[in-house]
């Protein structure tokens, strides 16, 4: 029986499910996790062929009968997994081995300063608090849709 390939070149990555899922446990001890999407320090794309080839050379004594049998790719398979679109950007968390996915166009908001907020008070002008507003809410992804000051 052979061992079927979908391409020589294909490539995927791989991870151990017990880093998995204690990188899934890590995640949810990160603070602000609404509407953020995580993914996995995955290493290096491994090649198909050659995972194939080292679990043939597991079995020394079967190498010469084992048959590698390329099938071509599936409608809609690629050939190298890609972690995060072409849209997408890679931040790094706390984490060496987590990290952010982000859209290109999406400001990373970590460090907000409340204290101008918190600080507006009734005697200020409907002007001066409006520009105090606009500030703070250009840190925002839906700030594209605000009026310029």
């Amino acid at each position: 029986m052979p061992l079927t390939l979908t391409s020589e070149t294909a490539s995927r990555y791989f991870i151990d499910k017990y880093k998995a899922c204690n990188l899934i446990l890590k995640i949810a001890t990160f603070n602000k996790l609404e509407g953020q999407i995580f993914t996995f320090n995955m290493g290096d794309p491994i090649k198909l062929m050659d995972l194939a080839n080292c679990v043939i050379d597991c079995f020394p004594e079967k190498k010469e009968a084992v048959e590698i049998k390329i099938t071509g790719l599936r409608t809609g398979e690629k050939h190298h997994e890609e972690i995060i679109s072409k849209n997408e950007l890679l931040s790094a968390t706390t984490d060496k081995d987590i990290f952010r996915v982000t859209r290109k166009d999406e400001k990373i908001v970590e460090n907000i300063d409340w204290n101008k907020l918190l600080n507006i008070i009734p005697y200020q002008s409907p002007q001066e608090i409006k520009k105090i507003l606009l500030n703070w809410f250009k840190l925002f992804p839906f700030a594209k849709k605000l009026p310029p000051n």
